[in-house]
């Protein structure tokens, strides 16, 4: 066996050996793309499910948005009316705080006066039982008192007219008797003069009776002018003791008058003092029945408050449960925004769609189909390309089994055909980006070097043997 023969059989052992392990490689490719499709299939569904979630969530949340609408109406309507019937109930708890507080002063008070309050019924009809005697006597006197008074009055005129009269009188009189005395003291120094002057000789004897004629006419003048003075004094004095005796008369029949007067106005005092007594007795009465009454409208206060307290506690559970509603609304409406911002920071291809205008969920949907075309494309392509490498791999095994057979000639149509099929493949590979691992591409260009250079040889071992 030549060197040639022995590299031939070396190469054949090589081809061998890759064919063997680029077997096994795409028995382990394909199931790679197998498991590599079914978790993109799962990665397709649990995107899609999501989607479908966020979709169900966004339709459920848009269902139930015009009830949030109107619930936020009747949370704010609610809110303020809990807060009115709270200000209500907080009033009422201080409105009946005082009445309670009025009606236990009230109750305090009566009981001190319980024994005032008892007595008065029976000291009001006394009291109108004389007012009724008092009144019956001034009705029997009332005919006397105005007969009387009338009377009075017309005594009392009659008695200034004759008081007026007396005191005209005594002025006369009294300008009368200074008349009187004037003249009298005249005479007597005119009667003292004349003494005088006759005593000494003075006079003539016509002189003497001249004189003594005229004093004895003014003695005799003065005379019965204090004789009309002693009438007029006399007249006065009966005038006096009549006008005293009137004065007594209406005296008495002033002190008749009073008399009556003096009873109308205790009447009239009773009266009023009866009217009063009556009028506060009838407002103990309203008092004593409103303190009768109190217990039980406090207790119905009472009621009203508890049952406001109920309404106000059923009001925060209803008003809570509102609140917790527009919460588990809001909830909802946080996690589609999550969901939205989750799907868009998924890839930048849905970012990019759905800022150019695509509804997100359109979007995410798009993006899945448009990665599970590529996915598709990509396992397909891959899939190929194992296939491919499979067939590459049977016939290289045929030629490096023709060649360590020493068939050369009949191998080598098979490693021509191992070539062109590897050449294929590795050009097939970088059509797709060549989607093989480092290995697998190392094996395919190693299968492809070995091929090509045991195809050299047997050219060579074929050339020198002809």
């Amino acid at each position: 066996m030549g060197k040639k023969q022995t590299v031939i059989k070396f190469l054949s052992t090589v081809l061998l050996i890759i064919s063997l392990i680029t077997l096994t490689m795409v028995v382990s490719g394909i199931n790679n793309v197998s498991d590599v499709k079914s978790k993109k299939e799962a990665e397709k569904k649990e995107a899609l499910a999501d989607i479908q979630e966020l979709e169900d969530g966004v339709n459920e949340l848009e269902a139930n948005r015009p009830d949030y609408e109107a619930g936020k109406k009747e949370i704010k309507k609610a809110k303020k009316e809990l807060a009115d019937g709270q200000r209500a109930y907080n009033a009422g708890v201080i409105t009946l705080k005082k009445k309670k507080a009025e009606y236990k002063a009230g109750l305090k008070l009566f009981n001190k006066n319980k024994k005032q309050f008892l007595a008065a019924p029976k000291l009001l009809a006394t009291a109108k039982k004389q007012l009724s005697a008092a009144k019956s006597q001034l009705n029997a006197n009332k005919s006397a008192y105005i007969a009387g008074k009338q009377q009075y009055i017309a005594g009392q005129q009659q008695y200034d007219a004759g008081m007026a009269l007396y005191k005209a009188n005594l002025a006369t009189y009294n300008t009368n008797l200074a008349q009187y005395n004037a003249g009298m003291e005249q005479y007597e120094e005119a009667l003292q003069q004349f003494n005088y002057a006759n005593a000494n000789g003075m006079l003539a004897p016509d002189e003497i009776t001249a004189g003594q004629a005229q004093l004895d006419g003014t003695i005799a003048y003065l005379d019965s002018v204090k004789a009309q003075l002693d009438a007029g004094k006399a007249q006065l004095d009966g005038a006096a003791a009549q006008l005293s005796v009137a004065k007594a008369q209406l005296a008495a029949g002033k002190a008749r008058l009073t008399q009556y007067e003096t009873g109308l106005a205790k009447y009239n005092s009773g009266l009023k003092t009866y009217n009063k007594k009556k009028a506060e007795y009838a407002v103990a009465v309203k008092k004593k029945a409103k303190l009768d009454a109190a217990p039980k409208q406090l207790a119905a206060g009472q009621e009203k408050l508890d049952d406001a307290a109920g309404q106000l506690a059923d009001g925060r559970i209803q008003y809570n449960n509102g609140l917790k509603e527009i919460a588990k609304f809001e909830d909802g409406q946080k996690k589609v925004n999550d969901g939205y911002a989750k799907l868009i920071a998924k890839d930048p291809a849905i970012k990019a769609k759905v800022d150019a205008g695509m509804d997100p969920i359109a979007a995410g949907r798009r993006y899945v189909a448009e990665e599970t075309i590529a996915t598709t494309n990509e396992l397909t392509g891959r899939l190929y390309l194992y296939i491919t490498m499979a067939v590459a791999s049977a016939i290289a095994l045929f030629a490096a089994g023709f060649a360590l057979f020493g068939k050369i000639k009949a191998g080598g149509y098979f490693t021509i055909s191992t070539i062109l099929v590897a050449i294929g493949v590795n050009i097939y590979g970088f059509t797709l980006d060549y989607s093989l691992t480092a290995l697998e591409q190392i094996i395919t260009f190693g299968m492809s070097a070995c091929t090509l250079l045991l195809f050299w040889s047997e050219l060579v071992y074929q050339k020198n043997k002809a």
